[in-house]
C-alpha cells in the first residue's frame, strides 16, 4: 500500500513539474523602448519575459547558457538574446551577410502572431546584426519564402564571454487578429565552431509550431491602431487588342476611429491565379494568350493588375499597413 501512494505522489509530482515548465507565460508591456544597442541595460528587460535555458535540438538536454527576454509596447516588438561561448571558442563565427545567415552564430526568432499553431514569421540574426526574414507555414514545414527584411531592426555587442542581440520588430508589419492577446513564441540559437543547435521549445525543437512557448498579454489594441478588414473581391476580365484588363473592386473598411493612410498593393497567391485563369477559361477568354506558357499569362495579368492600382487579400480578414510608409494614400471610413 505504501508502495502505491509514493508511485502515486511522484505522478503528481512530475504532473506538477511538466504544468510549470510548460505553463503560458505573461508578457509585460514595456514603459520606455530600449536602446537598441545591444547591450541589455535597459529598465524595459528587467521586466520582460525571461527565458533562461536552451535545450539542445532533437534531445532537449541542456545546452550552452544562454538567455532569451521578451517585451513589447504599442508599436513593436522586442526580443533580446544573449549567449556564452562554449569551453574553447573566443569569438564569433560569420561569414555571411545575408542569405545563410543560420549557419553563422545566430539567434533565430519565430512568431505565431495569432497563435494558430501554423503559420509565423521567422526572424534569423546572425552576431554581427545582418537580418533575414521568412514566412512559414504548416506548422512550420513549408518556408513560403521572404518576408520583411527591411524592417526588422537588429543590433549587436560581441563580448570576450559571448554575444548579445536586441531585435525590433514593427507590429504594423504582422498580420494581427484584432481580437488576439496570445502568441506562440520560439528563439533558438546556432552555435558553430563547436556546433551546436538548440532552442527554448520543449524538446529543443525549432520549426514546430506546435511546441512554440505561448505567451499571453500582449494587448495592443490592434482593432485601433493596425487592423482594416477586406471583403469580397469582384473581379471582371474581358479582353481587349489580345490582352486582358482587369477590373477589381474591393470593399475596405478602416477599423480604427481615426482616417488613416493606407498602402496600396497588390498581393499575389496561386490560389487567386488559378481562380482567375479558371474563370477566364470559363467565359472564353482569348486562351490563345497562354500560347507562351502559364509565365506570360501570369506576367501579362499583373500588369493588368497593377494599372488598376487596387490592393486586396483573398486569403486573410485583416490587414496590416503602416500609415507612415504609406506610398499611396486613400482614406478609408470606419
Amino acid at each position: 500500500m505504501r508502495s502505491i501512494d509514493m508511485k502515486f505522489r511522484a505522478v503528481l509530482f512530475l504532473l506538477a513539474l511538466c504544468c510549470c515548465v510548460f505553463a503560458d507565460v505573461v508578457a509585460t508591456k514595456a514603459a520606455k523602448p530600449p536602446v537598441l544597442d545591444g547591450n541589455l541595460n535597459d529598465e524595459c528587460w528587467k521586466n520582460a519575459v525571461s527565458f533562461n535555458a536552451f535545450h539542445i535540438n532533437n534531445k532537449g538536454t541542456k545546452a550552452t547558457p544562454g538567455q532569451c527576454l521578451f517585451t513589447f509596447d504599442a508599436e513593436y516588438v522586442y526580443v533580446a538574446c544573449k549567449t556564452e561561448f562554449p569551453a574553447g571558442k573566443k569569438e564569433v563565427s560569420v561569414t555571411h551577410n545575408h542569405g545563410s545567415i543560420f549557419m553563422d552564430d545566430s539567434f533565430e526568432i519565430m512568431l505565431d502572431h495569432n497563435c494558430t499553431r501554423d503559420f509565423y514569421y521567422h526572424i534569423v540574426v546572425n552576431a554581427k546584426g545582418a537580418v533575414a526574414t521568412y514566412t512559414r507555414g504548416q506548422a512550420g514545414i513549408v518556408n513560403q519564402g521572404a518576408w520583411r527584411n527591411d524592417v526588422v531592426q537588429a543590433r549587436c555587442k560581441a563580448e570576450e564571454t559571448g554575444w548579445s542581440a536586441e531585435v525590433r520588430i514593427p507590429m504594423w508589419a504582422l498580420d494581427i487578429s484584432a481580437a488576439n492577446v496570445r502568441w506562440g513564441f520560439n528563439c533558438a540559437r546556432n552555435i558553430i565552431k563547436p556546433d551546436e543547435s538548440s532552442s527554448i521549445a520543449e524538446g529543443g525543437a525549432f520549426h514546430n509550431a506546435g511546441s512554440f512557448v505561448v505567451i499571453e498579454g500582449i494587448d495592443v489594441n490592434a482593432a485601433k491602431k493596425f487592423c482594416w478588414k477586406i471583403g469580397e473581391c469582384d473581379v471582371d476580365l474581358r479582353s481587349k487588342d489580345d490582352k486582358i484588363l482587369a477590373s477589381v473592386k474591393v470593399p475596405v473598411s478602416n477599423l480604427a476611429d481615426d482616417k488613416r493612410g493606407a498602402i496600396v498593393m497588390f498581393c499575389w497567391t496561386e490560389r487567386l491565379f488559378g481562380a482567375l485563369f479558371a474563370a477566364l477559361v470559363q467565359e472564353g477568354g482569348p486562351v490563345g494568350v497562354l500560347s507562351d506558357g502559364e509565365g506570360e499569362f501570369r506576367k501579362q495579368f499583373v500588369r493588368a493588375l497593377a494599372h488598376n492600382a487596387v490592393a486586396f487579400r483573398t486569403d486573410a480578414d485583416i490587414l496590416a499597413v503602416d500609415a507612415r510608409r504609406a506610398s499611396k494614400e486613400c482614406e478609408a471610413d470606419g
